[in-house]
């Protein structure tokens, strides 16, 4: 394959997703969205300065910005991790009126993408849990993956519950806080999961299949376009897994990373339909009005 170095990776990385979030940003502002995806920004950095610095559960490789150890880069996933989890599972067609169902949804979304995601970070050293490439999931441990959802359902619920809020600014940054405690505690005792992990796995990839039964189809089709948050993701570390020769050498990593793009192809199904019926008309249009012309 091809010889690229892990500075290489590092680079594309932090380039690849500074251009998804500086676009998803102006789409923020666009829709009137760009408190959420302000506020999910700051609670996702003040998450990791607390879990890396205060807890040093795992430590983070050489970036190229970064402010107090944390790569910048790795605050601005989380906005626009949270973002999109946050708007799916709040404008979806199905969308359920409770805050704890709309939560609980929101982070299974965005631990679809953390599966696909961190198996392949730890193999490039992004960042390095210190248990090597065979612990439990692929390397990566499985408290991990239940802070993932203590964190997206914290996140998704404090903000449904205070966002119209005139505090809300400080509130969700403080609370995020206390989720920090919270994942730490997680990752404190997943020392004990060791003889549950596949149950574990289990439970969480069959909730995955479960959850999204049907395509969703979102209340304003204007958001659309966040479909092109998990499959970049998604496509990303795949193009690098190829590169890097990562799942050429583990074929059971390179089915469950399929896996989860095919999942997030089957959840965005209508949003894809819709945006290329879109791009096609204004194709076709543009012909016809240039065969009119002449």
């Amino acid at each position: 394959m091809i010889n690229l170095n892990y500075s290489t990776f590092k680079i594309s990385f932090e380039v690849t997703f500074f251009t998804l979030y500086v676009f998803f940003l102006i789409y923020s502002i666009k829709i009137k969205q760009k408190k959420l995806i302000f506020l999910s920004t700051v609670y996702g950095y003040l998450l990791e300065l607390g879990t890396v610095v205060l807890t040093k559960r795992y430590s983070y490789g050489k970036f190229y910005f970064n402010v107090f150890d944390i790569p910048i880069i790795i605050g601005l996933c989380w906005g626009i991790i949270i973002f999109y989890s946050f708007l799916l599972a709040s404008n979806s067609s199905n969308s359920s009126n409770s805050h704890i169902v709309t939560a609980a949804t929101a982070s299974f979304y965005g631990l679809l993408i953390d599966l696909t995601m961190d198996v392949i970070s730890i193999r490039l050293k992004f960042w390095d849990w210190g248990n090597g490439i065979h612990y439990q999931y692929f390397g990566v441990p499985f408290g991990n993956f239940i802070a993932w959802v203590v964190v997206v359902f914290s996140f998704s619920f404090f903000y449904l519950k205070y966002k119209d809020s005139k505090f809300s600014n400080l509130i969700i940054p403080l609370f995020s806080l206390l989720i920090v405690f919270l994942s730490n505690g997680i990752l404190l005792i997943n020392s004990m999961l060791n003889s549950f992990s596949n149950l574990v796995l289990l439970i969480l990839i069959t909730t995955l299949f479960l959850l999204p039964k049907i395509s969703i189809r979102l209340k304003n089709p204007k958001q659309n376009v966040i479909f092109l948050i998990p499959l970049t993701f998604q496509i990303y570390f795949l193009i690098v897994g190829f590169l890097s020769n990562i799942l050429l050498q583990n074929l059971a990593l390179l089915f469950v990373n399929l896996l989860f793009l095919v999942i997030s192809l089957a959840i965005h199904s209508y949003q894809l339909s819709d945006e290329i019926a879109i791009f096609v008309r204004k194709i076709g249009f543009s012909r016809t009005y240039d065969i009119n012309l002449h």
